[in-house]
């Protein structure tokens, strides 16, 4: 898996489409959310997060990154999994009590 996420021939759009797929093995996406490559770029932790096998830890790392429109907009996704947007809600209460302070 690791020499596969480490071709210089892959790119963000395939990753992407991989992270897209809710068919894709759970190791597969555990190996991305951990990569050094891609795992810092944002729009591969979006789409981590919108996938149902991402790690929980990997998902609570990724949410204080995201943007507060891209946290509502993935909060408001049919699909996306409850304990995930009971941590969106979460991080969203977070940044709206700093503003309060």
């Amino acid at each position: 898996m690791k020499l596969a996420l480490d071709n210089n021939f892959l790119n963000e759009s395939q990753v992407l489409r991989v992270v897209a797929n809710a068919a894709v093995p759970e190791r597969v996406i555990a190996a991305i959310a951990q990569h050094p490559k891609w795992s810092v770029q944002y729009n591969v932790r979006v789409g981590l997060i919108r996938n149902a096998h991402t790690p929980v830890p990997a998902v609570l790392a990724f949410l204080p990154n995201l943007t507060m429109r891209d946290l509502n907009d993935v909060a408001a996704l049919e699909t996306i999994p409850g304990h995930v947007r009971r941590y969106i809600e979460k991080e969203v209460q977070r940044r709206a009590g700093k503003r309060d302070a």
